[in-house]
């Protein structure tokens, strides 16, 4: 009856189950198998798990390759093609950190491929595939360790950009871009700095970002159209200060309705006009400005400016520069191509004259 192992622990679980009891009714000894095959289940339930659990227990043969103030964990037998990795990071190193030591400060991360897994308690993690070129991989890692210190960079930094830009040349097509946004936002503060006052563009970029930044950013008729019931904001008009903020010229009122509004806290200027001006930090900066970056204090601008070795004026003027040097050029006809143009003119409302319809009237 209890041959297999299964059926034996059945039994004695039963056994046990009757065993500790009277003489059983029918009703009774329905209940107790119930009870018993419960108590099987669990049982199983607790064999799989502990089977799991030695699965995970398994010894994995692990390598630490340091690269200077970097820590990369990986398997014991990828430590040859990690170390083609390091070799391409260190070549790496200079022209992001300025030194050979990488980081600034200490940053763990496993590197490893598909499918395997090493777990580190608050670090980074990447994985690569079997044809992944060791050159992909050591910019992939690279672009992780910069990640990770933009964000070790503290609050003010991480929300006035939150994520890290790359370190090449603010391009062409990315400062066209940015010089619409200029030419073309409507507020005071913008069109200020469009026209070369760098104290405005300062404030419109938010790199000094203080409390009262929101009263510096807007003048109190551009608050109030945040306020009107047109506007997303109308919803607060049930607020006791909604109605001195649209019919007074005090912008305190106005303030206190837009203090609730969290969305207004990023500055007049976009995130991608923030980001050019990191690049061209970058750009002047050369070799090492992302640690010296990464190693620096204060506020946004200090920060960047002690990344391109600059001072703060100098470098939102280059930064304006660039940014109208991008104008993009308007499209003059040359004589010929007018008259090109001119002459299709007249065929086209010769043809359309000469139409059954025109013919009718």
């Amino acid at each position: 009856m209890c041959k297999t192992t299964e059926t034996t622990v059945l039994c004695l679980i039963v056994a046990a189950a009757l065993g500790s009891t009277a003489p059983l009714a029918g009703q009774d000894l329905t209940n107790a198998r119930i009870r018993a095959e419960r108590l099987y289940e669990r049982l199983e339930m607790a064999r799989a798990r502990g089977a799991l659990a030695d699965s995970l227990q398994q010894i994995v043969t692990m390598d630490t390759v340091i690269v200077g103030n970097l820590t990369l964990v990986t398997l014991l037998e990828e430590q040859d093609r990690i170390r083609e990795v390091v070799r391409e990071l260190r070549s790496s190193y200079r022209a992001v950190f300025g030194n050979d030591s990488g980081p600034p400060t200490s940053i763990t991360m496993s590197v490893v491929p598909f499918g395997r897994s090493v777990h580190l308690r608050r670090s980074r993690a990447y994985w690569y595939g079997d044809d992944t070129e060791e050159a992909e991989i050591a910019t992939s890692v690279l672009h992780q360790v910069r990640t990770e210190l933009w964000e070790r960079l503290g609050d003010t930094m991480f929300h006035w950009l939150r994520n890290p830009p790359e370190t090449d040349s603010l391009s062409l097509i990315n400062a066209q871009v940015v010089y619409a946004e200029l030419a073309t936002v409507p507020w005071g503060v913008v069109r200020s700095c469009y026209l070369g006052d760098l104290e405005a563009c300062e404030s419109a970029l938010g790199v000094r970002m203080t409390p009262d930044s929101l009263d510096q950013w807007y003048t109190g008729a551009e608050l109030r159209q945040f306020v009107t019931p047109r506007s997303y904001l109308g919803r607060y008009r049930g607020l006791p200060e909604y109605d001195e903020c649209i019919s007074s010229a005090s912008k305190e009122p106005c303030l206190q309705v837009l203090a609730v509004a969290t969305w207004l806290g990023q500055p007049p200027l976009s995130g991608s006009a923030r980001t050019s001006l990191v690049r061209v930090a970058f750009e002047l900066g050369g070799d090492g400005a992302f640690g010296r970056l990464a190693s620096s204090e204060g506020t946004p601008l200090e920060r960047l400016s002690a990344a391109a070795e600059v001072r703060s004026d100098s470098l939102l003027a280059v930064w304006h520069d660039r940014i109208l040097e991008a104008r993009p050029t308007s499209t003059q006809l040359s004589r010929p191509s007018a008259w090109i143009a001119f002459l299709w003119a007249i065929v086209t409302v010769t043809l359309a004259t000469r139409s059954t319809r025109w013919r009718a009237l």
